[in-house]
């Protein structure tokens, strides 16, 4: 059956243990995971998944606004942003494209708020 969204989040299915604010894809199952960089993410998760089978919320990347994220590097407000691996954001510009920090992150496992847009 195909449905239409019109809201800014939605809950899935969550394959493995998810912390808050990753970067997930979405599987053939219409379940999600972890994304690695090289991936193109669904959106980030706004909540936790603490086992497989767990339900998770995921702010879509359709999202209107800004989101927050995980930095795997040191990120300058202004930075282009790229996927990283363990669903979180760097700068290394061969991986999936995401848009444009908005705050900075001082290390790997900071929180950096963004904006999605082609870069």
């Amino acid at each position: 059956m195909t449905t239409q969204l019109r809201a800014p989040s939605q809950t899935f299915e969550a394959t493995e243990v998810i912390s808050k604010n990753l970067r997930v894809k979405l599987n053939a199952a219409g379940t999600v995971s972890i994304a690695v960089g090289a991936d193109s993410d669904i959106g980030v998760t706004n909540g936790y998944a603490y086992a497989a089978g767990d339900d998770v919320g995921v702010d879509l990347a359709s999202l209107e606004g800004t989101a927050i994220g995980v930095a795997a590097v040191a990120i300058t407000t202004g930075d282009k942003i790229y996927g990283a691996d363990g669903g979180k954001i760097g700068k290394t510009n061969t991986n999936a494209p995401i848009g444009i920090a908005m705050s900075d992150a001082a290390a790997d496992g900071d929180k950096v708020e963004f904006v999605r847009r082609q870069i």
